[in-house]
């Protein structure tokens, strides 16, 4: 933790300790980067793709850690490509291209 940073929540208090937050000791410099933070865009409060793996599939079923959980966007990521190598000729490739 950076020096003079405060611990949430204080020591004193009766608030439940820290649990596998972000950042943390051992991923200080992770921080969520979102499409857009404007309210009402289509992209609104959504993980960028460059967004780190430890908040992308860092929650305990491999999801994305935060309110957009129940999307199962990674679960879904992997599944789609899985089954586009299955069916895909040989030779062929395939990629995911995100539009907001």
């Amino acid at each position: 933790m950076a020096p003079g940073a405060r611990h949430v929540p204080p020591a004193d208090s009766i608030a439940p300790r820290r649990h596998r937050c972000l950042p943390s000791a051992a991923l200080p410099r992770v921080q969520p980067q979102f499409s857009a933070l404007r309210y009402g865009l289509p992209a609104y409060m959504q993980l960028r793709g460059t967004t780190p793996l430890a908040i992308r599939t860092g929650a305990d079923d491999e999801g994305e850690i935060g309110v957009m959980h129940a999307l199962m966007q990674p679960q879904r990521e992997a599944n789609l490509q899985l089954r586009l190598a299955e069916y895909l000729r040989f030779g062929l490739a395939a990629g995911l291209f995100h539009v907001t």
